[in-house]
């Protein structure tokens, strides 16, 4: 992990754990971007696809990284935010961890 993504991922790590400890009236669905997260201009020529591969975890667990056959770990921004949008609009996790890449 190169060093300017440590303290992200720390970040990611403390909201992650704050909302493990919410009471079970709370509702709450944590969507995980693969390693190398970025805005299709900052990607290779393809790697906005309109599409993504989900890994779901089990409850109280954090699934994987989305690792495609090269051995890469990304999503570009835009393939995100369509994951994110499919999830509100049919969800398949509740207080538990997605792990989205291409």
């Amino acid at each position: 992990m190169s060093p300017a993504i440590r303290p992200i991922a720390a970040a990611s790590a403390s909201q992650l754990e704050v909302l493990q400890s919410a009471g079970p009236e709370n509702a709450w669905t944590f969507l995980a971007p693969a390693a190398d997260f970025a805005p299709a201009v900052e990607l290779a020529p393809g790697d906005v696809r309109g599409s993504y591969r989900l890994h779901v975890g089990r409850a109280g667990s954090v699934p994987d990284l989305v690792i495609a056959a090269d051995g890469t770990s990304r999503i570009s921004m835009e393939d995100f935010a369509l994951a994110v949008l499919d999830e509100i609009e049919e969800p398949r996790m509740l207080r538990g961890v997605i792990a989205v890449g291409t």
